[in-house]
């Protein structure tokens, strides 16, 4: 029975055994079951009692509602969050900031941020990330600051260093006039080595020309030879070719000439059968078949008949004879198609081709190419030829003594940048003395405010924890875990004089879940039975307003028994 709305409601569902004896057997058998259903016992479908109780409670909350083990052993982690959560009711900020009034006293930007409705987990990534950045700058700012401050140290004689550079480059024009004297006599020789040996290039030149006209003259007698021979090799192969064409007619001509006087023969012996047919004179009974008298006028009818048999076949024989004589006409014309003379006459020219291209063959002979008198005597000049070798300029000792002025030069014009730039640098200096400290009050500004921020979160924690606490007599829930690096990660974790849930003995689990079930009848405003299983092992019950069910292990009973 159930009171719903103040109206009490009876359901029912009745589970029947249903026990059969078939013909010939003494004892009953168990041959299926039955359910009925009954509301206020008027019976009801399946369907019909199922969606009656869904008008008075929800599935997901009677599972919670009924079995205390189901709230923190089958609900996620996320799940009974949720169900807490909206137990605890809505939690505005200024609830959060009266609850850590001392803590979050004249946090304007933290008040600022909350006005405008933003997402403080948003808020403190953009805030890790601007600082990175910050101190990024910063940490750029100290190693520059130091490296100015040691351009600015340089105490040098600023005249001195302009009169060494004077002098250094005074000794460098002097050396760079001694090496272009002497690169110039030497050019001049160069010049003399190099029209020396221009004249062996020219010798050269005059042989490879002579030897590559010679060399192809040669090359179109030998050219000419084989074109005459290749221009044989085609005439031989263009009759060859004929001859093979002249024969795959012939073949086909005698292939078709064959099946034509298959075809004639096939008519001489169709035309033979129909010779020898001659008129049945009983293919027409003389009597009536279904009287029995004779036909009248069966002498003449029958002779019609002759007269149209004989017709008729010797039509039938004129076709065959005029067939076979068409036949005849194109085995006639085929064999006028064969000239033998025409092939003759292709053997015999493809033999006599054949045996002048061997005898051409023969008389072809291959000659080395071999240099001329003029030839042979360029390439002796060249080969006795003598070349000149070009001298390098000695000048090694002045371009070590220009590179030693020049690396002396180069320090003291840096030394001489270095002192110039002094004073520009201490400027430079300040400005970024004033910008590191302004990037470390930002990130100082930033860092309270993020403080803030998790000042808040954890006071919003807190005043969470303790609405939903209040809510439960047993259990205390433990809704964030603290992170090692200071974050909060939402957790739902029920606690037992503190101890963890999962550390509970059977006893403390069921007496939990009977707390969780006071809580959320009040929450949901929802009453049901409750049902304890291994009811035997708890000695005391946690108190509660709802009907208990136990469920209790009997020793009296080692077997299952049915009672009918």
């Amino acid at each position: 029975m159930f009171n719903v709305s103040g109206e009490t409601v009876t359901l029912a569902r009745i589970y029947t055994e249903k026990w059969t004896k078939r013909r010939g057997f003494e004892v009953e058998e168990l041959t299926g079951h039955t359910t009925d259903y009954f509301i206020n016992d008027v019976p009801k479908s399946k369907a019909g009692f199922d969606g009656y109780v869904k008008t008075m409670i929800e599935d997901s909350i009677a599972k919670v509602i009924s079995s205390p083990l189901y709230f923190n052993e089958k609900l996620k982690w996320q799940e009974r969050r949720e169900i807490l959560s909206s137990m605890a009711g809505d939690t505005t900020a200024e609830d959060v900031l009266n609850f850590a009034s001392d803590e979050l006293l004249g946090a304007k930007e933290l008040i600022a941020l909350l006005d405008a409705r933003k997402s403080l987990t948003d808020e403190k990534t953009r805030i890790s990330a601007q600082r990175k950045k910050l101190r990024e700058e910063l940490e750029q700012i100290e190693p520059r600051v130091s490296e100015l401050q040691r351009m600015t140290e340089h105490s040098l004689n600023t005249e001195q260093v302009k009169k060494d550079i004077e002098t250094c480059e005074h000794f460098l024009q002097n050396i760079e006039r001694q090496q272009a004297d002497a690169n110039k006599a030497q050019e001049a020789a160069n010049d003399e080595v190099l029209k020396h040996n221009a004249k062996k290039f020219e010798l050269e030149q005059q042989y490879t020309k002579l030897k590559g006209e010679a060399i192809a003259e040669h090359n179109k007698k030998q050219q000419s030879v084989l074109a005459r021979e290749h221009e044989l090799k085609t005439e031989i192969q263009k009759i060859e070719f004929a001859i093979a064409d002249f024969n795959s007619k012939a073949t086909q001509r005698a292939s078709a000439e064959k099946l034509l006087q298959q075809r004639i023969d096939d008519l001489r012996g169709d035309y033979m059968t129909l010779q020898a047919m001659q008129f049945d004179n009983n293919c027409q009974d003389e009597n009536c078949p279904t009287c029995g008298q004779q036909v009248p006028d069966y002498a003449d009818k029958l002779e019609v008949m002759r007269g149209v048999f004989n017709i008729k076949k010797a039509q039938e024989l004129a076709d065959i004879n005029a067939k076979g004589k068409e036949l005849k006409k194109q085995i006639e014309a085929l064999q006028m198609q064969c000239p033998v003379l025409e092939l003759e006459a292709l053997k015999a020219q493809l033999e006599s081709k054949q045996t002048y291209l061997a005898e051409f063959q023969k008389s072809i002979t291959v000659d080395q190419f071999v240099d001329t008198a003029e030839m042979t005597e360029l390439l002796a000049q060249i080969e006795a030829f003598v070349p000149k070798q070009a001298q390098q300029a000695e000048n090694t000792a002045l371009i070590e003594k220009r590179r030693e002025i020049q690396a002396q030069l180069d320090a003291l014009k840096l030394e001489l940048a270095k002192v110039q730039q002094a004073e520009q640098v201490q400027g430079r200096i300040v400005e970024l003395t004033e910008q590191r400290k302004k990037l470390a009050q930002e990130i100082a500004t930033l860092e309270k405010l993020e403080f803030q921020i998790e000042a808040y979160q954890r006071a919003e924690i807190m005043l969470i924890e303790s609405k939903v606490n209040s809510k439960f007599a047993l259990v205390k829930w433990k809704m964030f875990d603290e992170q090692l690096n200071g974050g909060l990660a939402p957790t739902c974790e029920a606690i037992v004089n503190g101890t963890p849930y999962n550390d509970l003995n059977t006893a403390s689990k069921i007496n939990a879940g009977l707390d969780v079930i006071n809580a959320l009848n009040y929450h949901f405003n929802v009453f049901a039975p409750v049902f304890i299983d291994q009811r035997e092992s708890i000695v005391t019950l946690q108190p509660t307003d709802c009907q208990i069910i136990s469920l209790v292990v009997n020793d009296e009973f080692k077997e299952l028994v049915v009672i009918k």
